[in-house]
Protein backbone atom coordinates (compact mmCIF):
# COMPACT_ATOMS: atom_id res chain seq x y z
CA UNK A 1 0.00 0.00 0.00
CA UNK A 2 1.50 3.46 -1.28
CA UNK A 3 1.91 6.41 0.57
CA UNK A 4 3.54 9.59 -0.48
CA UNK A 5 4.26 12.45 2.19
CA UNK A 6 6.29 15.86 2.38
CA UNK A 7 9.21 13.64 2.97
CA UNK A 8 8.91 10.95 0.43
CA UNK A 9 6.60 7.63 -0.71
CA UNK A 10 6.03 5.27 1.97
CA UNK A 11 4.89 1.32 1.80
CA UNK A 12 2.66 0.34 4.87
CA UNK A 13 3.16 -3.00 5.38
CA UNK A 14 0.02 -5.12 7.76
CA UNK A 15 1.72 -5.93 11.13
CA UNK A 16 -0.04 -9.74 10.88
CA UNK A 17 2.38 -10.06 7.79
CA UNK A 18 5.72 -8.95 10.22
CA UNK A 19 4.29 -12.06 12.30
CA UNK A 20 4.04 -14.08 9.48
CA UNK A 21 6.18 -17.46 9.52
CA UNK A 22 8.51 -16.03 6.38
CA UNK A 23 11.38 -15.18 5.45
CA UNK A 24 12.96 -11.41 5.62
CA UNK A 25 13.23 -11.47 1.91
CA UNK A 26 9.75 -12.63 1.67
CA UNK A 27 8.64 -9.21 3.90
CA UNK A 28 10.96 -7.24 2.24
CA UNK A 29 9.36 -8.44 -1.27
CA UNK A 30 5.38 -7.32 -0.18
CA UNK A 31 7.04 -4.23 0.95
CA UNK A 32 8.42 -3.83 -2.62
CA UNK A 33 5.35 -5.10 -4.35
CA UNK A 34 3.34 -2.70 -1.96
CA UNK A 35 5.43 0.22 -3.98
CA UNK A 36 3.85 -0.57 -7.15
CA UNK A 37 0.49 -2.18 -6.00
CA UNK A 38 -3.14 -0.33 -7.36
CA UNK A 39 -6.04 0.47 -5.26
CA UNK A 40 -6.83 -2.69 -5.49
CA UNK A 41 -3.13 -4.34 -4.14
CA UNK A 42 -3.10 -5.54 -7.84
CA UNK A 43 1.28 -5.31 -8.37
CA UNK A 44 2.76 -5.28 -12.12
CA UNK A 45 6.70 -5.18 -11.81
CA UNK A 46 8.93 -7.48 -13.43
CA UNK A 47 10.49 -10.16 -12.15
CA UNK A 48 14.15 -8.58 -12.95
CA UNK A 49 13.17 -5.20 -11.19
CA UNK A 50 12.47 -6.96 -8.18
CA UNK A 51 15.72 -8.56 -8.27
CA UNK A 52 17.29 -5.53 -8.99
CA UNK A 53 15.63 -3.98 -6.17
CA UNK A 54 16.04 -6.67 -3.76
CA UNK A 55 19.95 -7.39 -4.37
CA UNK A 56 18.95 -11.03 -5.68
CA UNK A 57 18.18 -13.36 -8.10
CA UNK A 58 14.80 -13.65 -10.22
CA UNK A 59 14.97 -17.71 -8.39
CA UNK A 60 14.97 -15.73 -4.88
CA UNK A 61 12.14 -13.49 -5.74
CA UNK A 62 10.00 -16.77 -7.04
CA UNK A 63 10.80 -18.55 -3.49
CA UNK A 64 9.56 -15.20 -1.52
CA UNK A 65 6.66 -14.68 -3.67
CA UNK A 66 6.09 -18.40 -3.03
CA UNK A 67 6.42 -17.98 0.93
CA UNK A 68 3.67 -15.30 0.80
CA UNK A 69 1.33 -17.05 -1.03
CA UNK A 70 1.73 -19.85 1.11
CA UNK A 71 1.45 -17.34 3.75
CA UNK A 72 -1.62 -15.88 2.50
CA UNK A 73 0.00 -12.43 1.83
CA UNK A 74 -0.03 -12.67 -2.42
CA UNK A 75 -2.60 -13.94 -4.46
CA UNK A 76 -1.35 -15.05 -7.91
CA UNK A 77 -4.12 -15.89 -10.57
CA UNK A 78 -3.74 -17.99 -13.92
CA UNK A 79 -5.48 -15.92 -16.85
CA UNK A 80 -6.40 -17.23 -19.81
CA UNK A 81 -6.74 -16.34 -23.69
CA UNK A 82 -10.61 -17.27 -25.36
CA UNK A 83 -8.95 -20.26 -26.96
CA UNK A 84 -8.26 -21.97 -23.62
CA UNK A 85 -4.92 -21.19 -23.00
CA UNK A 86 -2.66 -19.90 -20.35
CA UNK A 87 -1.02 -16.43 -20.78
CA UNK A 88 0.55 -14.69 -17.32
CA UNK A 89 0.03 -15.06 -13.63
CA UNK A 90 -1.98 -11.66 -12.00
CA UNK A 91 -0.89 -10.76 -8.66
CA UNK A 92 -2.49 -9.17 -5.78
CA UNK A 93 -1.28 -8.47 -2.64
CA UNK A 94 -3.70 -9.58 0.78
CA UNK A 95 -4.18 -6.95 3.54
CA UNK A 96 -6.43 -8.68 5.61
CA UNK A 97 -5.10 -11.63 8.19
CA UNK A 98 -6.43 -14.64 6.89
CA UNK A 99 -9.19 -16.03 9.20
CA UNK A 100 -8.62 -20.08 9.52
CA UNK A 101 -6.03 -21.05 6.64
CA UNK A 102 -4.47 -19.15 3.55
CA UNK A 103 -6.16 -20.23 1.06
CA UNK A 104 -8.26 -17.90 -1.07
CA UNK A 105 -10.59 -18.10 -3.80
CA UNK A 106 -8.77 -16.84 -6.60
CA UNK A 107 -9.82 -12.95 -7.85
CA UNK A 108 -11.70 -12.61 -10.54
CA UNK A 109 -9.57 -12.89 -14.04
CA UNK A 110 -9.26 -9.44 -16.18
CA UNK A 111 -10.64 -9.24 -19.29
CA UNK A 112 -9.12 -9.64 -22.37
CA UNK A 113 -8.83 -5.86 -23.14
CA UNK A 114 -6.77 -5.46 -19.95
CA UNK A 115 -4.07 -8.05 -20.91
CA UNK A 116 -1.70 -5.78 -23.37
CA UNK A 117 -1.10 -3.19 -20.31
CA UNK A 118 0.53 -5.84 -17.65
CA UNK A 119 3.00 -7.49 -19.74
CA UNK A 120 5.30 -7.62 -17.02
CA UNK A 121 3.89 -9.81 -14.21
CA UNK A 122 5.73 -11.55 -11.58
CA UNK A 123 6.07 -15.47 -13.12
CA UNK A 124 5.16 -16.40 -16.87
CA UNK A 125 4.43 -20.01 -17.52
CA UNK A 126 4.51 -21.91 -21.03
CA UNK A 127 0.77 -22.07 -22.02
CA UNK A 128 -1.23 -25.09 -21.74
CA UNK A 129 -4.83 -25.49 -23.19
CA UNK A 130 -7.17 -25.42 -20.00
CA UNK A 131 -9.27 -28.86 -19.68
CA UNK A 132 -12.24 -28.93 -17.41
CA UNK A 133 -12.04 -31.41 -14.20
CA UNK A 134 -13.69 -31.48 -11.38
CA UNK A 135 -12.96 -29.24 -8.06
CA UNK A 136 -10.72 -31.04 -5.80
CA UNK A 137 -9.40 -28.89 -2.52
CA UNK A 138 -6.06 -29.78 -2.18
CA UNK A 139 -5.31 -29.79 -6.25
CA UNK A 140 -6.32 -26.29 -5.39
CA UNK A 141 -4.12 -25.69 -2.66
CA UNK A 142 -1.52 -27.02 -4.56
CA UNK A 143 -2.49 -24.54 -7.42
CA UNK A 144 -2.36 -21.96 -4.31
CA UNK A 145 0.78 -23.03 -3.64
CA UNK A 146 2.70 -23.23 -6.98
CA UNK A 147 0.46 -22.13 -9.29
CA UNK A 148 -1.37 -24.06 -12.12
CA UNK A 149 1.03 -26.87 -14.06
CA UNK A 150 2.28 -24.82 -17.19
CA UNK A 151 3.00 -27.96 -19.24
CA UNK A 152 1.40 -31.39 -19.90
CA UNK A 153 3.90 -33.48 -18.05
CA UNK A 154 3.64 -31.03 -15.24
CA UNK A 155 0.26 -31.59 -15.15
CA UNK A 156 0.88 -35.26 -15.10
CA UNK A 157 3.30 -35.35 -12.05
CA UNK A 158 1.01 -33.07 -10.49
CA UNK A 159 -1.73 -35.69 -10.75
CA UNK A 160 1.02 -38.27 -9.25
CA UNK A 161 1.32 -36.02 -6.22
CA UNK A 162 -2.44 -35.87 -5.73
CA UNK A 163 -2.79 -39.53 -5.44
CA UNK A 164 0.16 -39.63 -3.08
CA UNK A 165 -0.79 -37.26 -0.90
CA UNK A 166 -4.56 -38.32 -0.84
CA UNK A 167 -3.57 -41.44 0.40
CA UNK A 168 -1.46 -40.15 3.14
CA UNK A 169 -4.54 -38.29 4.20
CA UNK A 170 -3.57 -35.12 3.62
CA UNK A 171 -6.06 -31.97 3.98
CA UNK A 172 -5.78 -28.32 2.69
CA UNK A 173 -4.80 -27.30 5.92
CA UNK A 174 -2.29 -29.95 6.48
CA UNK A 175 -0.95 -29.37 2.95
CA UNK A 176 -0.33 -25.26 4.08
CA UNK A 177 0.99 -25.85 7.50
CA UNK A 178 3.77 -28.26 6.15
CA UNK A 179 4.88 -26.17 3.37
CA UNK A 180 5.12 -23.36 5.83
CA UNK A 181 7.54 -24.92 7.29
CA UNK A 182 9.81 -26.18 4.49
CA UNK A 183 12.53 -23.23 4.88
CA UNK A 184 13.01 -24.37 8.09
CA UNK A 185 14.16 -28.22 6.97
CA UNK A 186 15.61 -27.02 3.67
CA UNK A 187 16.37 -23.46 4.02
CA UNK A 188 18.60 -23.96 0.35
CA UNK A 189 16.46 -25.74 -1.57
CA UNK A 190 13.48 -24.94 -4.09
CA UNK A 191 10.32 -26.43 -2.93
CA UNK A 192 8.02 -27.90 -5.27
CA UNK A 193 4.84 -29.63 -5.81
CA UNK A 194 6.70 -32.99 -6.12
CA UNK A 195 9.42 -31.99 -3.32
CA UNK A 196 6.29 -31.46 -0.94
CA UNK A 197 5.29 -35.18 -1.09
CA UNK A 198 8.71 -36.41 -1.29
CA UNK A 199 9.44 -34.95 2.17
CA UNK A 200 6.19 -35.03 3.76
CA UNK A 201 6.49 -36.63 6.53
CA UNK A 202 9.58 -35.23 7.63
CA UNK A 203 7.50 -31.70 7.38
CA UNK A 204 5.53 -33.50 9.46
CA UNK A 205 7.83 -33.69 12.59
CA UNK A 206 8.02 -31.41 15.40
CA UNK A 207 9.78 -27.95 13.47
CA UNK A 208 13.16 -27.08 13.25
CA UNK A 209 14.34 -23.78 14.65
CA UNK A 210 14.48 -21.17 11.50
CA UNK A 211 16.96 -20.02 10.16
CA UNK A 212 16.38 -16.43 8.37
Amino acid sequence: MRVTSDVGPFSIIPEWVLDAEISDRAVRLYVLLGRYADANGSSYPGRGTLAKRLGCSVDSVDRAARELVIAGALEKTSRWTEDGDQTTNLCRLIYAAPVQHPGRKPAATPSRNGAAQNENHLERETPLAATPRARNPLWDTLTTIFGEPSTRSAQKVRGKVLSSLTAAGASPEEMLKRARKWPNYFPDAVMTDLALEKHWDTLGRPPLRRTR
